[in-house]
């Protein structure tokens, strides 16, 4: 019998809320600088770089990848010795935000009427076989391949190097909200060098989509973005 992959529906979108709250907490707008308290950073886990800004900026699952090599079995007697029914997650689950409009179809189920952020949550990969575990009882199977995704590190928070205030300037903010139209993100922006709760939600936005720390205007995902700051 064949590797079979099943997909299952994903729920609950908790982690998402939370960190996309950030988007109007006031520590997302307030980077903390590291100067000459070094006992309070040491105890709230802020690296001691100084001169340097940090943010606590959420992160989403992370997994890796494994190889194995298992014996499946090709019978179609399920009740012998030496079998076990075994899943394994082929691919995560994945969810993003798209931008929808009335003639989108990529998701027909659901009515548009305006244009709109849309939270899209897609499903799992699930294989399913049964291993043998005895080949000295069972003779039919084959050896085959499998990818395995496994968890690297759950969703969490952690600080991560930000820009300072003093380097926010209009003309890095002009360059942010180009970068945010050029990757699909700024159909709610207006490009001056003024900073907005739409700014931080296209970022955020983007920041979610592509594996990036959430809630900070964070050097990774300047890099990302391609800004030069």
């Amino acid at each position: 019998m064949a590797i079979l992959e099943n997909k299952y529906i994903i729920v609950g979108v908790l982690f998402l809320v939370i960190a996309l709250s950030q988007l109007s907490c006031k520590s997302y707008f307030e980077p903390v600088k590291v100067e000459n308290d070094f006992d309070r950073y040491r105890n709230e886990g802020i690296p001691i770089e100084p001169g340097k800004c940090f943010g606590k900026s959420g992160f989403i699952d992370s997994y890796t990848y494994e190889e194995e090599l298992v014996a499946v079995y090709m019978g179609d007697d399920y009740g012998v010795k030496g079998l076990q029914f075994r899943k394994f997650l082929v691919e995560p689950e994945k969810s993003k935000f798209i931008w929808m409009t009335p003639s989108n179809r990529e998701y027909p189920e659901r009515p548009y009427n305006g244009y709109e952020w849309y939270f899209t949550k897609q499903e799992a990969k699930i294989g399913e076989f049964y291993e043998v575990i005895d080949t000295n009882f069972v003779r039919d199977f084959l050896y085959e391949k499998i990818k395995v995704a496994i968890l690297y590190k759950g969703k969490h928070k952690e600080w991560v190097e930000v820009l300072c205030k003093e380097e926010m300037t209009k003309e890095l903010i002009v360059k942010l909200k180009e970068a945010l139209i050029e990757k699909g993100y700024g159909q709610k922006l207006n490009v001056n060098g003024k900073i907005t709760r739409e700014t931080y939600r296209a970022l955020g936005y983007c920041q979610f989509n592509n594996d990036l720390p959430i809630g900070n205007l964070d050097l990774i995902s300047f890099k990302f973005l391609g800004i030069e700051y």
